[in-house]
């Protein structure tokens, strides 16, 4: 199992930036749907506040990934090959 963490929850930097993030991208459709902010500025904040609250989550992924002693290359080169395609995708 992983570590416990024993102080209070907004200390927590997971909780926290996962929060964070949600608060701001909750802020910024708010003021999208009120016609304050344009598109293009929703979107950018949008692209911001994703790895904000993903931080933590894609580090600990890639360290497992990256950490596995029996990985099967083949699995591996798929992977790799859909996450640097899937931006031209769509």
């Amino acid at each position: 199992m992983g570590e416990f963490y024993d102080g209070v929850w907004y200390r927590y930097p997971p909780l926290r930036n996962a929060i964070l993030a949600g608060l701001l991208i909750g802020l910024v459709f708010l003021l999208f749907q009120l016609n304050i902010i344009p598109l293009n500025i929703k979107i950018l904040i949008y692209l911001v506040a994703i790895p904000i609250g993903a931080y933590h989550w894609v580090l600990e992924g890639l360290r497992k990934l990256i950490g596995k002693k029996s990985r099967n290359r083949s699995v591996d080169g798929c992977c790799y090959i859909g996450f640097t395609t899937s931006r031209y995708v769509g």
